[in-house]
């Protein structure tokens, strides 16, 4: 169980209700079942001391894997330590899912250099911080199924180089938490699509702009979807990255975040002069 964030809250009575609902993935397991957790996400690790099974943990804080039998006082006693390889996964929530992967796999038996060489060449899938173009040196990022602040931030934070952000959407009534502050923090250029979450962000971002004592990065607010790309790759330099990770549910413009995803792709690759697939 990868991590619990507050998502779909415009459909469970509150927090506690939408992690309960999770939480059905393991709770009917029995005693002879195996389930992995992430000890750095305080719901998952709840649910890991709950569960029927047997509950392994990762924890890429302390860097490495351990049983739940390992805990005393809720401390890990001993940490089994990973061997880290090289991925084409951006992101620090990339990496937890793959020690969640690679632990799971050690545990069913599958040898260590198979995965590690599954690792080294596993791709980005597709929406998900999907690289799908280099135009004019700015690399072009799908990250269309970020719809809650949280996978926007998460996204920002997988990138050194300056950005040039696409976001925006309608709102899920979801917290906005850090994801404004990293905005202004990490990005150059800001291209808005309209929406009702889009002007609960609105607000948080002129916050930030002046608490950070910053210049705002917001190059305007689009309901065109076209000129709202068009504005973000003529925005963009050589050595950006154009990162298309909206933070917000896409109804309204389009069917879902997966259509939205296939159209910023299908448009993007139709302007640049030469996609990398």
């Amino acid at each position: 169980m990868t991590n619990v964030y507050p998502d779909h809250l415009n459909t469970y009575n509150g927090m506690e209700d939408y992690a309960e609902a999770k939480a059905n993935i393991f709770r009917f397991q029995t005693e002879e079942g195996i389930a992995v957790f992430n000890y750095d996400n305080p719901w998952t690790r709840r649910f890991g001391l709950e569960a029927p099974g047997q509950a392994w943990f990762i924890s890429v804080e302390l860097g490495g894997s351990f049983p739940r039998s390992a805990l005393v006082d809720g401390t890990p006693t001993h940490v089994e330590p990973f061997t880290f390889v090289e991925t084409p996964l951006k992101g620090k929530h990339n990496l937890e899912n793959i020690l969640l992967a690679t632990t799971t796999a050690r545990l069913l038996g599958v040898p260590d250099e198979v995965i590690a060489e599954v690792v080294r060449h596993f791709g980005a899938v597709s929406h998900r911080l999907e690289e799908i173009g280099i135009w004019r040196d700015v690399r072009v990022i799908n990250d269309s199924t970020s719809t809650s602040p949280i996978a926007g931030q998460v996204a920002l934070e997988a990138f050194d180089q300056p950005i040039v952000l696409v976001a925006g959407g309608n709102t899920k009534h979801l917290p906005l938490e850090h994801w404004p502050e990293t905005i202004i923090r990490r990005c150059r250029d800001v291209v808005l699509l309209a929406g009702n979450g889009t002007d609960e962000l609105l607000p948080a971002l002129r916050e930030e702009v002046t608490r950070q004592e910053a210049s705002d990065p917001v190059r305007g607010v689009f309901s065109d979807f076209q000129k709202a790309l068009d504005t973000a790759l003529d925005l963009a330099r050589p050595g950006d990255v154009l990162l298309f990770s909206p933070g917000f549910t896409s109804f309204g413009m389009f069917l879902n975040e997966f259509d939205r995803g296939d159209k910023f792709v299908e448009y993007v690759r139709s302007k640049c002069e030469s996609p990398k697939h």
